[in-house]
């Protein structure tokens, strides 16, 4: 999990959304269900993209887009 891989606790990440942890946790066990905006802002925070998040493969996502 990248979360972890950065070393950052889900209080950390949390705190910068400003959301409390439990929130933060519920958003990590269902991101497919989480707001477009609240991925933003996540992927921004760890420095990642949202298709990363969501573990989209971002070329068979622009093939299907085309």
């Amino acid at each position: 999990m990248i979360r972890i891989e950065k070393g950052y606790s889900q209080d950390f990440v949390a705190d910068k959304l400003g959301v409390s942890q439990p929130c933060y946790s519920m958003t990590e066990k269902n991101a497919e269900k989480t707001s477009y905006s609240t991925l933003k802002k996540i992927a921004f925070i760890l420095g990642v993209s949202v298709l990363f998040l969501l573990d989209i493969d971002s070329s068979s996502y622009i093939e299907f887009h085309r």
